[in-house]
């Protein structure tokens, strides 16, 4: 089967039949797989069948992200989503093996210069975590992404919202939403504690409840 060489940018084609081996190079891989059927023949030999492995980064992609949406939340899957339409977008239904660091610093690049560091940051650690999966389940060596460095990262502090912030959210709401509030704001509780109750967790006539 036909391997693409990066160092010389073409397509090789390969025929081993025992201790004998037998190489071309080609501009294209169907040019490869053409001379391995013809030299099959000349050798007086059937070309032994293979099943071909596919490594499109559609097929790819698409198989990443079947996973992904069994493993992760919407939000995560989402993002993830949104990273492989971008790519394929930019670089088209490319074999894996072609893509280079250089195109994935590329794509980085715009995302820092549209978006944030964050960003770059984001989409290389995603892009990271799937050249990972086809590691596992496609066999595929290939990792563009592995000497590509995070940037450094502005984070900002978090709004805590202080006691006269609160009193006015809490005066401003009614019915459920200032039930849910109150809720916080009397348990200290998370969301999905309080989500999970149940009315075995709360007891009013002895004014207790459990976390």
């Amino acid at each position: 089967m036909p391997y693409f060489d990066k160092k010389r940018k073409k397509w090789k084609g390969v025929v081993k039949r025992g201790e004998q081996r037998f190489i071309r190079v080609f501009q294209t891989k169907t040019e490869a797989k053409i001379w391995e059927v013809e030299k099959w023949k000349e050798l007086g030999s059937p070309e032994p069948e293979k099943e071909e492995t596919v490594t499109d980064l559609l097929t790819l992609s698409n198989g990443y992200l079947d996973f992904c949406k069994l493993r992760f939340s919407n939000t995560t899957y989402g993002e993830k989503k949104k990273l492989c339409k971008d790519i394929l977008s930019k670089w088209g239904n490319i074999d894996v093996n072609e893509i280079t660091p250089s195109m994935v610093i590329g794509h980085l690049k715009t995302r820092a210069h549209k978006v944030s560091d964050n960003a770059w940051n984001r989409d290389r650690k995603n892009l990271l975590a799937m050249f990972n999966w086809f590691r596992k389940i496609y066999g595929i060596t290939h990792n563009p992404v592995m000497n590509i460095d995070r940037l450094p990262e502005e984070r900002k502090a978090e709004y805590i919202p202080s006691a006269e912030d609160i009193d006015r959210v809490m005066l401003a709401c009614e019915g459920q939403d200032r039930v849910m509030l109150q809720c916080y704001y009397y348990t200290f509780a998370r969301r999905g504690e309080i989500f999970d109750w149940t009315w075995e967790d709360i007891n009013f006539e002895k004014n207790w409840y459990r976390l």
